[in-house]
């Protein structure tokens, strides 16, 4: 078997939680939840293709860009209440997203929707999502 990391193949970069900074409005946010702190998902796909019967292809571009950037913040942290005031008054606002391996940012983004809420044993996690136009993505490795 292969070595994967190695000078030849090349090495894999080190993974740190703590490299990631994530910028709402300017504000460093904290006090994420457990596991998963952010997901960034594109709403659409960039293309599709479709076929007539005899397998022809047809390739349509995509121009619709909007993004779903969800942030788990802690129900005791305390951009909580500044993330809820967000979507309260529907602001917009600048995001900044860097971490080890990629950086997204936006100028034209709003927390759509308040997060589901629960009460248990441990403190919630409430999944604040955030819906960006245009937003950039550039790959930092």
């Amino acid at each position: 078997m292969a070595n994967i990391n190695s000078p030849k193949t090349g090495f894999m970069a080190k993974y740190n939680a703590n490299d990631c900074v994530l910028q709402i409005g300017g504000k460093v946010i904290s006090g994420f939840g457990e596991d998963t702190m952010i997901t960034v998902s594109r709403d659409q796909d960039r293309a599709t293709i479709t076929q007539d019967p005899q397998g022809t292809g047809i390739l349509s571009v995509s121009n619709k860009d909007l993004t779903t950037i969800t942030v788990n913040i802690s129900e005791v942290s305390p951009d909580a209440k500044y993330l809820s005031d967000l979507c309260e008054n529907l602001n917009e606002f600048a995001l900044d997203l860097r971490t080890t391996t990629f950086h997204y940012w936006g100028s034209y983004c709003l927390v759509i929707k308040d997060p589901d809420y629960s009460v248990g044993a441990q403190a919630s996690n409430l999944p604040f999502q955030i819906k960006a136009v245009n937003l950039n993505k550039e790959s930092v490795r």
